[in-house]
C-alpha cells in the first residue's frame, strides 16, 4: 500500500506529537499524505485560536524538522460547510484525488463511508494526553505542555504568544470566568 494517497484531516490547534505519530504511521503505510486543515476559516476562538496561515506554517516547520519533502505531502485548507452529508464530496473537491481517508473519528468515518469513500482508522497515541484541547487548557492553567509538541512547534507558539492570545480570547468569549 506504500504508493497510495491518504487523506488526513485535522484542525491542528496546535499540531502535537499525537499528530506527528499519525503522520509517520500514515506515510509508512501509504506513502503520500494530503493533510486537510479543517475549520480553516475559524481563528481567534477558544477552540481554534490559530489562523489558517499559522497552522500551515506550524505544519511546515515540523515537516522540515523531521525531513519530509513536498513529494511526500500537500497541505490543503478546508473551510467548514453546514451540511454534514455534503462535506465528504466538498472535501474531495478541495483536496483532489485520494485513495483512502484515514481518521480516528467515528463521525468522519461514517460521513465518508456513507458518501462511498474508502476509510481506515489510524492509531492514536495516548489521546487524552496528546490533544489540542489538553494543550490549550494546560497553556491557560500555566501547566507544562512543552512535552506534548515538537520543539519547533513549542518555539513557534511561544513567538506567537499563544498563551496571551488564549487568555484574551477566554476573557472575550466568557467574561464570567476568572
Amino acid at each position: 500500500m506504500a504508493n497510495k494517497k491518504a487523506l488526513f484531516i485535522g484542525r491542528f490547534q496546535p499540531y502535537h506529537l499525537g499528530h506527528l505519530y499519525a503522520v509517520r504511521y500514515l506515510l509508512k503505510r501509504y506513502g503520500y499524505l494530503i493533510i486537510a486543515i479543517g475549520s480553516s476559516q475559524e481563528d481567534y476562538t477558544a477552540r481554534n485560536p490559530l489562523t489558517e496561515k499559522e497552522r500551515i506554517e506550524m505544519l511546515e516547520k515540523v515537516f522540515r524538522q523531521i525531513g519530509l519533502t513536498k513529494k511526500q505531502y500537500k497541505i490543503v485548507s478546508i473551510p467548514d460547510i453546514n451540511t454534514n452529508s455534503l462535506w465528504p464530496d466538498y472535501v474531495a473537491k478541495k483536496t483532489g484525488r485520494f485513495d483512502i481517508v484515514v481518521t480516528a473519528s467515528p463521525f468522519t468515518k461514517l460521513l465518508f463511508e456513507d458518501a462511498g469513500y474508502m476509510v481506515d482508522f489510524h492509531p492514536l497515541l495516548r489521546r487524552k494526553f496528546y490533544s489540542g484541547t489538553e494543550i490549550r487548557n494546560r497553556i491557560l492553567r500555566n501547566k507544562d505542555w512543552d512535552m506534548l509538541v515538537s520543539a519547533s512547534v513549542f518555539v513557534y507558539l511561544q513567538k506567537l504568544d499563544l498563551k496571551g492570545r488564549l487568555k484574551k480570547i477566554n476573557q472575550t468569549d466568557n467574561p464570567y470566568l476568572g
